[in-house]
């Protein structure tokens, strides 16, 4: 075959196929598109929560699964409504910074790594917005600490469950924050009390 027969073949090849291709694919029945990945379940996000804990990343699984927002409006109410919005922002990035400090506690951290995570339980409660409550066991040298993880699940489209507050043993971290406010409520602005807070925590 010359070269220029030879030329031509590999432009009709090249031209054909495409086509052919493209009938190829007309006649293929159409493919079902891929569905948006479920949001994780309350039980599960509990489960990546704790498991960060253990593995000694506080900080990352804090950032990642709290709702500090809601956490806020739990700890202070309707003393919040008289925080401007520059002080609310501040007030979340002192909340972030104590939860973190709490989590990353040395004692705590011991414990963690050397510690068993069992029997992890999820209860949801309608809403809305809907909530749920995950109980699990912390099993350290033969003792074993209940733990609570508390939720709600965001009102957006996402639906997304993010962390409301967390303790062991009915002590919750953000529960206290409530109770140690309402005993200064008439001394302290919101505001006040988390920078008093996290100013002690640091020095601790």
């Amino acid at each position: 075959m010359s070269r220029l027969r030879s030329g031509i073949l590999t432009l009709v090849l090249f031209a054909v196929c495409p086509i052919s291709l493209a009938a190829d694919d007309a006649e293929k029945p159409p493919q079902p598109k891929p569905t948006a990945a479920a949001s994780p379940t309350p039980l599960q996000v509990a489960l990546r929560y704790a498991k960060q804990l253990k593995d000694g990343d506080p900080v990352d699984a804090v950032r990642r699964y709290w709702d500090l927002d809601r956490a806020l409006e739990i700890a202070f109410g309707d003393s919040l409504d008289k925080v401007s919005a520059a002080d609310r922002e501040q007030m979340k990035r002192l909340l972030l910074e104590y939860v973190e400090r709490v989590h990353t506690d040395p004692v705590l951290a011991a414990r963690l790594s050397q510690a068993t995570l069992e029997g992890f339980r999820a209860k949801v409660h309608d809403g809305p917005p809907k909530t749920a409550t995950v109980n699990y066991y912390l099993v350290f040298k033969g003792e074993r600490t209940l733990c609570t993880v508390l939720m709600r699940q965001s009102p957006n489209q996402q639906q997304q469950w993010r962390i409301t507050d967390t303790g062991a043993m009915g002590q919750m971290v953000v529960a206290t924050i409530r109770k140690e406010y309402g005993k200064q409520i008439d001394q302290m602005t919101p505001l006040e009390f988390m920078q008093d807070l996290v100013s002690r925590v640091r020095r601790s």
